[in-house]
Protein backbone atom coordinates (compact mmCIF):
# COMPACT_ATOMS: atom_id res chain seq x y z
CA UNK A 1 0.00 0.00 0.00
CA UNK A 2 1.07 3.61 -0.88
CA UNK A 3 0.76 6.30 0.66
CA UNK A 4 1.97 9.89 -0.23
CA UNK A 5 2.57 13.29 2.09
CA UNK A 6 1.88 15.94 -0.69
CA UNK A 7 2.86 19.86 -0.58
CA UNK A 8 0.44 22.03 -2.41
CA UNK A 9 1.59 22.39 -5.72
CA UNK A 10 2.60 26.15 -6.21
CA UNK A 11 0.62 28.12 -8.74
CA UNK A 12 0.89 26.95 -11.86
CA UNK A 13 2.74 23.33 -10.91
CA UNK A 14 1.19 19.82 -12.50
CA UNK A 15 -1.01 18.88 -9.34
CA UNK A 16 0.63 15.94 -8.74
CA UNK A 17 4.06 17.73 -7.03
CA UNK A 18 4.96 15.54 -4.70
CA UNK A 19 7.04 16.21 -1.33
CA UNK A 20 7.30 13.06 0.64
CA UNK A 21 6.41 9.09 -0.50
CA UNK A 22 6.63 6.95 1.85
CA UNK A 23 5.85 3.18 1.32
CA UNK A 24 3.67 1.42 3.85
CA UNK A 25 4.34 0.28 6.45
CA UNK A 26 8.02 0.30 6.40
CA UNK A 27 8.50 3.64 6.26
CA UNK A 28 4.86 5.60 6.36
CA UNK A 29 3.38 4.04 9.92
CA UNK A 30 7.00 4.72 11.53
CA UNK A 31 7.05 8.50 10.58
CA UNK A 32 3.36 8.82 11.37
CA UNK A 33 3.37 6.74 14.73
CA UNK A 34 6.44 8.38 15.63
CA UNK A 35 4.64 11.92 15.11
CA UNK A 36 1.63 11.25 17.56
CA UNK A 37 3.26 8.86 20.10
CA UNK A 38 6.49 9.89 22.37
CA UNK A 39 8.03 6.86 23.00
CA UNK A 40 8.31 3.41 21.44
CA UNK A 41 8.57 2.36 18.10
CA UNK A 42 5.72 1.67 15.69
CA UNK A 43 4.18 -1.50 16.79
CA UNK A 44 4.72 -4.80 14.06
CA UNK A 45 1.40 -6.08 12.59
CA UNK A 46 -0.33 -7.99 15.05
CA UNK A 47 -0.17 -11.91 14.28
CA UNK A 48 -3.32 -13.33 13.85
CA UNK A 49 -5.02 -14.67 17.07
CA UNK A 50 -6.32 -17.82 17.22
CA UNK A 51 -10.01 -18.38 18.07
CA UNK A 52 -13.27 -20.98 16.95
CA UNK A 53 -15.10 -20.01 14.18
CA UNK A 54 -19.05 -19.84 14.38
CA UNK A 55 -19.69 -18.87 10.87
CA UNK A 56 -18.72 -20.11 7.82
CA UNK A 57 -17.98 -17.89 4.85
CA UNK A 58 -17.96 -19.63 1.41
CA UNK A 59 -15.88 -17.44 -1.60
CA UNK A 60 -18.78 -17.93 -5.07
CA UNK A 61 -16.41 -16.62 -7.05
CA UNK A 62 -13.18 -14.92 -7.40
CA UNK A 63 -12.25 -13.15 -10.69
CA UNK A 64 -8.98 -10.67 -12.36
CA UNK A 65 -10.77 -7.13 -13.18
CA UNK A 66 -7.36 -5.63 -13.85
CA UNK A 67 -4.43 -3.89 -12.29
CA UNK A 68 -6.20 -2.86 -8.90
CA UNK A 69 -4.57 0.09 -7.09
CA UNK A 70 -1.35 -1.14 -8.29
CA UNK A 71 0.34 -0.80 -4.14
CA UNK A 72 -0.99 2.76 -4.46
CA UNK A 73 -3.51 4.34 -1.58
CA UNK A 74 -6.24 4.68 -3.67
CA UNK A 75 -10.07 5.03 -3.38
CA UNK A 76 -11.38 2.79 -6.14
CA UNK A 77 -14.17 1.10 -5.04
CA UNK A 78 -16.34 -1.12 -6.62
CA UNK A 79 -20.45 -0.14 -7.35
CA UNK A 80 -23.14 -2.47 -7.85
CA UNK A 81 -26.33 -1.86 -10.60
CA UNK A 82 -28.79 -4.04 -11.37
CA UNK A 83 -26.97 -7.38 -11.95
CA UNK A 84 -23.93 -6.11 -12.60
CA UNK A 85 -20.82 -5.20 -10.27
CA UNK A 86 -18.56 -2.19 -11.87
CA UNK A 87 -14.82 -2.10 -10.78
CA UNK A 88 -12.10 0.52 -12.16
CA UNK A 89 -8.46 0.03 -12.07
CA UNK A 90 -5.12 2.36 -11.90
CA UNK A 91 -4.70 2.29 -15.47
CA UNK A 92 -8.46 3.54 -15.92
CA UNK A 93 -10.12 0.12 -17.42
CA UNK A 94 -12.94 -0.30 -16.30
CA UNK A 95 -14.99 -3.83 -16.11
CA UNK A 96 -18.61 -4.94 -15.86
CA UNK A 97 -19.29 -8.29 -14.19
CA UNK A 98 -22.19 -10.29 -13.55
CA UNK A 99 -22.60 -10.10 -9.83
CA UNK A 100 -23.80 -13.80 -9.20
CA UNK A 101 -21.14 -15.41 -11.38
CA UNK A 102 -18.55 -12.82 -11.95
CA UNK A 103 -18.43 -13.29 -15.70
CA UNK A 104 -17.09 -10.54 -17.49
CA UNK A 105 -19.94 -8.74 -19.63
CA UNK A 106 -17.76 -6.05 -21.19
CA UNK A 107 -14.67 -4.19 -20.32
CA UNK A 108 -13.60 -0.28 -21.48
CA UNK A 109 -9.95 0.82 -21.26
CA UNK A 110 -10.12 4.81 -20.83
CA UNK A 111 -5.94 4.77 -21.10
CA UNK A 112 -6.27 7.67 -18.10
CA UNK A 113 -4.93 6.65 -15.18
CA UNK A 114 -7.78 6.58 -12.28
CA UNK A 115 -7.10 8.07 -9.16
CA UNK A 116 -11.20 8.03 -7.39
CA UNK A 117 -13.98 6.34 -8.29
CA UNK A 118 -16.31 4.47 -9.05
CA UNK A 119 -19.83 5.84 -8.50
CA UNK A 120 -23.02 5.77 -10.16
CA UNK A 121 -25.49 7.98 -11.31
CA UNK A 122 -28.83 8.49 -9.89
CA UNK A 123 -30.29 6.90 -12.80
CA UNK A 124 -27.59 3.96 -12.41
CA UNK A 125 -27.12 4.20 -16.24
CA UNK A 126 -23.59 5.96 -15.97
CA UNK A 127 -20.46 5.68 -13.76
CA UNK A 128 -18.27 8.87 -12.58
CA UNK A 129 -14.32 8.29 -12.06
CA UNK A 130 -11.73 10.97 -11.47
CA UNK A 131 -8.26 10.82 -13.17
CA UNK A 132 -4.64 12.17 -11.94
CA UNK A 133 -4.63 14.48 -14.41
CA UNK A 134 -7.50 16.16 -12.91
CA UNK A 135 -10.72 15.12 -14.87
CA UNK A 136 -14.08 14.15 -14.10
CA UNK A 137 -15.46 11.33 -16.37
CA UNK A 138 -18.83 10.36 -17.26
CA UNK A 139 -19.36 6.67 -19.01
CA UNK A 140 -22.28 4.58 -20.02
CA UNK A 141 -23.05 2.02 -17.84
CA UNK A 142 -25.56 -0.07 -19.75
CA UNK A 143 -24.20 -3.16 -21.63
CA UNK A 144 -25.59 -1.82 -24.80
CA UNK A 145 -23.22 1.42 -25.04
CA UNK A 146 -20.76 -0.82 -22.38
CA UNK A 147 -18.55 2.03 -21.15
CA UNK A 148 -18.77 4.41 -23.94
CA UNK A 149 -17.86 8.09 -22.93
CA UNK A 150 -20.65 10.47 -22.04
CA UNK A 151 -17.94 13.55 -21.45
CA UNK A 152 -14.67 14.52 -19.59
CA UNK A 153 -14.37 17.45 -17.75
CA UNK A 154 -11.42 19.06 -16.88
CA UNK A 155 -11.25 19.91 -13.23
CA UNK A 156 -8.17 21.86 -11.06
CA UNK A 157 -6.48 19.09 -9.95
CA UNK A 158 -5.78 15.33 -9.40
CA UNK A 159 -8.71 13.91 -8.19
CA UNK A 160 -8.55 10.98 -5.43
CA UNK A 161 -12.20 11.49 -3.61
CA UNK A 162 -14.89 9.70 -5.50
CA UNK A 163 -17.18 12.37 -7.72
CA UNK A 164 -20.44 11.99 -6.44
CA UNK A 165 -23.80 13.21 -8.28
CA UNK A 166 -26.75 14.70 -6.86
CA UNK A 167 -28.96 17.36 -7.98
CA UNK A 168 -28.45 17.54 -11.44
CA UNK A 169 -24.82 17.84 -10.33
CA UNK A 170 -21.65 16.54 -10.09
CA UNK A 171 -18.95 17.12 -7.08
CA UNK A 172 -15.71 16.48 -7.66
CA UNK A 173 -13.30 17.27 -4.68
CA UNK A 174 -10.01 17.78 -6.00
CA UNK A 175 -6.31 17.12 -3.78
CA UNK A 176 -5.49 20.72 -4.07
CA UNK A 177 -8.61 21.68 -1.77
CA UNK A 178 -11.03 22.39 -4.74
CA UNK A 179 -14.73 21.49 -4.69
CA UNK A 180 -16.38 21.96 -8.70
CA UNK A 181 -20.25 21.24 -9.81
CA UNK A 182 -20.25 20.20 -12.94
CA UNK A 183 -23.84 19.95 -14.77
CA UNK A 184 -24.80 16.31 -14.83
CA UNK A 185 -26.09 16.12 -18.79
CA UNK A 186 -23.19 18.51 -20.15
CA UNK A 187 -20.22 18.16 -17.93
CA UNK A 188 -20.10 22.07 -17.99
CA UNK A 189 -18.65 23.75 -14.69
CA UNK A 190 -20.96 25.36 -12.54
CA UNK A 191 -19.42 26.66 -10.25
CA UNK A 192 -16.00 26.07 -8.02
CA UNK A 193 -15.02 26.80 -3.94
CA UNK A 194 -11.82 26.22 -2.46
CA UNK A 195 -10.77 26.18 0.94
CA UNK A 196 -6.62 26.48 1.55
CA UNK A 197 -4.49 23.31 2.02
CA UNK A 198 -2.20 22.54 4.79
CA UNK A 199 1.67 22.60 3.47
CA UNK A 200 1.54 18.89 4.09
CA UNK A 201 -1.53 16.20 3.81
CA UNK A 202 -2.95 12.75 3.48
CA UNK A 203 -2.28 11.58 -0.14
CA UNK A 204 -6.81 11.23 0.02
CA UNK A 205 -9.67 13.36 0.03
CA UNK A 206 -13.29 12.62 1.20
CA UNK A 207 -16.00 12.55 -1.30
CA UNK A 208 -18.93 15.09 -1.19
CA UNK A 209 -22.34 14.18 0.40
CA UNK A 210 -25.60 16.02 -0.98
CA UNK A 211 -28.90 16.10 0.73
CA UNK A 212 -31.64 18.61 -0.11
CA UNK A 213 -30.57 21.57 -1.33
CA UNK A 214 -26.45 21.39 0.15
CA UNK A 215 -23.20 19.38 -0.54
CA UNK A 216 -21.45 18.90 2.18
CA UNK A 217 -17.27 18.46 2.22
CA UNK A 218 -14.78 17.69 4.33
CA UNK A 219 -10.62 19.50 3.40
CA UNK A 220 -7.52 18.52 4.44
CA UNK A 221 -7.44 21.73 7.08
CA UNK A 222 -9.59 19.85 9.04
CA UNK A 223 -12.96 22.01 8.41
CA UNK A 224 -16.21 20.43 7.06
CA UNK A 225 -18.20 23.26 5.11
CA UNK A 226 -21.67 22.83 4.13
CA UNK A 227 -22.10 24.38 0.51
CA UNK A 228 -25.43 25.99 -1.47
CA UNK A 229 -25.98 23.22 -3.84
CA UNK A 230 -26.91 25.37 -6.56
CA UNK A 231 -24.38 28.13 -6.35
CA UNK A 232 -21.76 26.76 -4.08
CA UNK A 233 -22.15 29.85 -1.59
CA UNK A 234 -21.20 28.58 2.24
CA UNK A 235 -24.35 27.75 4.34
CA UNK A 236 -22.37 27.22 7.66
CA UNK A 237 -18.70 25.58 8.18
CA UNK A 238 -17.32 24.07 11.22
CA UNK A 239 -13.92 23.04 12.54
CA UNK A 240 -14.25 18.91 13.01
CA UNK A 241 -9.99 18.82 14.36
CA UNK A 242 -7.77 21.22 15.42
CA UNK A 243 -4.08 21.30 14.63
CA UNK A 244 -1.92 20.97 17.18
CA UNK A 245 1.57 19.93 17.52
CA UNK A 246 4.94 21.87 16.46
CA UNK A 247 6.27 19.90 13.03
CA UNK A 248 3.62 19.75 10.23
CA UNK A 249 3.42 15.90 10.32
CA UNK A 250 1.93 16.76 14.25
CA UNK A 251 -0.40 19.53 13.19
CA UNK A 252 -1.85 17.12 10.28
CA UNK A 253 -5.99 16.84 10.54
CA UNK A 254 -7.25 15.74 7.06
CA UNK A 255 -10.79 14.76 6.91
CA UNK A 256 -9.84 11.55 4.11
CA UNK A 257 -12.94 9.43 5.22
CA UNK A 258 -16.27 9.95 3.60
CA UNK A 259 -18.63 11.18 5.66
CA UNK A 260 -22.04 9.69 6.55
CA UNK A 261 -25.37 10.82 6.98
CA UNK A 262 -28.18 9.19 8.66
CA UNK A 263 -31.33 11.06 9.68
CA UNK A 264 -30.80 15.01 10.63
CA UNK A 265 -26.96 13.88 11.57
CA UNK A 266 -24.04 14.25 10.04
CA UNK A 267 -20.94 11.91 10.90
CA UNK A 268 -17.25 13.11 10.44
CA UNK A 269 -14.04 11.61 10.99
CA UNK A 270 -10.44 12.95 11.30
CA UNK A 271 -7.10 12.07 11.02
CA UNK A 272 -5.33 12.90 14.30
CA UNK A 273 -8.37 14.58 15.64
CA UNK A 274 -11.93 13.36 16.54
CA UNK A 275 -15.00 11.82 15.08
CA UNK A 276 -17.63 14.08 15.23
CA UNK A 277 -21.68 13.23 15.53
CA UNK A 278 -23.67 16.91 13.83
CA UNK A 279 -26.42 18.51 13.14
CA UNK A 280 -26.29 18.33 9.12
CA UNK A 281 -28.44 21.40 9.19
CA UNK A 282 -26.69 23.81 11.18
CA UNK A 283 -22.90 22.20 11.80
CA UNK A 284 -24.05 22.22 15.80
CA UNK A 285 -21.80 19.30 17.81
CA UNK A 286 -24.22 16.70 18.90
CA UNK A 287 -21.58 14.45 20.44
CA UNK A 288 -17.48 13.54 19.70
CA UNK A 289 -15.02 11.39 20.30
CA UNK A 290 -11.00 11.63 20.10
CA UNK A 291 -9.89 9.49 17.45
CA UNK A 292 -7.55 9.62 14.35
CA UNK A 293 -8.86 7.62 11.45
CA UNK A 294 -8.94 7.98 7.45
CA UNK A 295 -10.35 4.72 6.29
CA UNK A 296 -14.03 5.37 6.97
CA UNK A 297 -17.44 4.45 8.66
CA UNK A 298 -20.31 2.18 8.35
CA UNK A 299 -23.61 2.60 10.41
CA UNK A 300 -25.98 -0.19 11.43
CA UNK A 301 -28.87 0.11 13.59
CA UNK A 302 -27.84 2.34 16.71
CA UNK A 303 -24.00 1.83 16.36
CA UNK A 304 -21.67 3.55 14.38
CA UNK A 305 -18.43 1.69 12.97
CA UNK A 306 -15.13 3.06 12.48
CA UNK A 307 -11.21 1.67 12.07
CA UNK A 308 -8.84 3.72 13.46
CA UNK A 309 -5.07 4.73 12.41
CA UNK A 310 -4.09 1.66 14.91
CA UNK A 311 -6.53 -0.94 12.74
CA UNK A 312 -8.63 -0.89 15.74
CA UNK A 313 -12.00 -1.41 15.18
CA UNK A 314 -14.33 0.61 17.68
CA UNK A 315 -18.29 0.54 17.68
CA UNK A 316 -19.80 3.76 19.01
CA UNK A 317 -23.65 4.10 20.02
CA UNK A 318 -24.51 6.68 17.34
CA UNK A 319 -26.79 8.65 19.23
CA UNK A 320 -24.58 9.71 21.74
CA UNK A 321 -20.97 8.60 21.54
CA UNK A 322 -20.06 6.33 23.89
CA UNK A 323 -17.85 3.55 23.21
CA UNK A 324 -19.74 -0.18 23.06
CA UNK A 325 -16.44 -1.80 22.28
CA UNK A 326 -13.13 -1.83 20.67
CA UNK A 327 -11.21 -4.34 18.99
CA UNK A 328 -7.86 -3.98 18.98
CA UNK A 329 -6.30 -7.51 18.15
CA UNK A 330 -5.47 -6.26 14.74
CA UNK A 331 -3.18 -3.93 15.51
CA UNK A 332 -1.09 -2.26 12.64
CA UNK A 333 -2.74 -4.79 10.01
CA UNK A 334 -3.89 -1.84 7.63
CA UNK A 335 -7.65 -2.78 7.80
CA UNK A 336 -10.24 -1.18 5.63
CA UNK A 337 -13.23 0.70 6.91
CA UNK A 338 -15.52 -1.86 8.44
CA UNK A 339 -18.86 -2.92 6.67
CA UNK A 340 -22.16 -4.74 7.98
CA UNK A 341 -23.07 -7.86 6.79
CA UNK A 342 -26.07 -9.11 8.47
CA UNK A 343 -25.39 -8.64 12.16
CA UNK A 344 -21.57 -9.01 11.90
CA UNK A 345 -19.07 -6.53 10.75
CA UNK A 346 -16.33 -6.97 8.56
CA UNK A 347 -12.55 -5.71 7.51
CA UNK A 348 -10.25 -7.09 5.04
CA UNK A 349 -5.84 -6.86 6.13
CA UNK A 350 -2.76 -6.41 4.31
CA UNK A 351 -1.89 -9.95 4.12
CA UNK A 352 -5.65 -10.72 2.08
CA UNK A 353 -7.58 -12.05 5.13
CA UNK A 354 -11.00 -10.78 5.89
CA UNK A 355 -12.35 -11.04 9.73
CA UNK A 356 -15.84 -11.14 10.71
CA UNK A 357 -16.71 -9.76 14.51
CA UNK A 358 -19.91 -9.63 16.18
CA UNK A 359 -21.74 -6.22 15.90
CA UNK A 360 -22.67 -7.02 19.39
CA UNK A 361 -19.29 -7.03 20.99
CA UNK A 362 -16.52 -7.27 18.26
CA UNK A 363 -15.36 -11.05 19.06
CA UNK A 364 -13.92 -12.63 16.14
CA UNK A 365 -16.34 -14.98 14.51
CA UNK A 366 -14.52 -16.01 11.23
CA UNK A 367 -11.73 -15.46 9.10
CA UNK A 368 -11.17 -16.13 5.19
CA UNK A 369 -8.05 -15.61 3.44
CA UNK A 370 -8.58 -14.06 -0.08
CA UNK A 371 -5.44 -13.67 -1.83
CA UNK A 372 -2.06 -12.69 -0.30
CA UNK A 373 -2.62 -8.81 -1.88
CA UNK A 374 -4.02 -6.23 0.67
CA UNK A 375 -8.14 -5.88 0.48
CA UNK A 376 -8.90 -2.48 -0.27
CA UNK A 377 -12.46 -2.23 -1.03
CA UNK A 378 -15.57 -4.04 1.14
CA UNK A 379 -18.79 -3.84 -0.48
CA UNK A 380 -21.99 -5.72 0.91
CA UNK A 381 -24.82 -6.20 -1.14
CA UNK A 382 -27.91 -8.28 -0.79
CA UNK A 383 -26.39 -10.82 1.84
CA UNK A 384 -23.20 -10.76 -0.39
CA UNK A 385 -19.77 -9.37 0.58
CA UNK A 386 -17.64 -8.34 -2.82
CA UNK A 387 -14.17 -7.94 -1.78
CA UNK A 388 -11.85 -6.22 -4.07
CA UNK A 389 -7.74 -6.39 -4.09
CA UNK A 390 -5.00 -4.29 -4.64
CA UNK A 391 -4.07 -6.32 -7.14
CA UNK A 392 -7.59 -6.29 -9.39
CA UNK A 393 -9.31 -9.34 -7.70
CA UNK A 394 -12.61 -9.14 -7.38
CA UNK A 395 -14.57 -11.93 -4.87
CA UNK A 396 -18.11 -12.54 -4.08
CA UNK A 397 -18.14 -14.01 -0.57
CA UNK A 398 -21.46 -15.43 1.55
CA UNK A 399 -22.07 -16.47 5.09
Amino acid sequence: MLRHFLKRPPQGAAPTTFCYSFRWPLLLFTVLLSACASKGNAPEPAALVEFSPVITPKVIWSKNTGKGTDKQYLKLSPVIADDTVYTVDVKGRVVASNMHTGKRQWQRKTKTPVTGGLSLSKDNNSLLLGTRSGEVIRLAANTTDKGSEIWRSRVSSEVLAIPQEAGGSVFAHAIDGTVTALDAESGAQLWQYQRSTPPLILRGGSAPIAFDNRVIVGFANGRVVALDLMSGQPIWEREAAVPEGVSELERMVDIDADPLIEGDVLFIVTYQGRILALDKFSGQTVWQHDMSSYTGMSLYESQLFVTDFLSHVWAFDRENGIVLWDQSELLARQITRPVVMGDTVVVGDFEGYLHWLSATDGHFLARTQIDKSAINTLLVHNDVLYVYTEKGTLSAVQL
